[in-house]
């Protein structure tokens, strides 16, 4: 697939939705999964929205359509 370079706003926009997306998907994980409390959930929430900007500035719609096949295949562990 041939991808075109992403300029300066879909740079900011990939970063600010996938900090976005750390944060939620971070802190339902710490919360419900390992049951973190106050300190250690900041810190989890933090990594996760970091890596999360880095994963979705790299690999762009990539990453978010693995991102919602790995959450679909979660359900069935719920």
């Amino acid at each position: 697939m041939d991808e075109i370079t992403p300029d300066r706003l879909e740079k900011k926009i990939r970063v600010g939705c996938g900090l976005f997306a750390g944060i939620v998907v971070g802190a339902a994980t710490g919360l419900v999964w390992f049951g973190l409390r106050a300190g250690a959930l900041w810190v989890f929430v933090g990594f996760a929205a970091v890596v999360f900007a880095v994963l979705a500035l790299r690999y762009g719609d990539r990453f978010w359509l693995e991102l919602i096949d790995g959450l679909r295949g979660l359900q069935q562990w719920w």
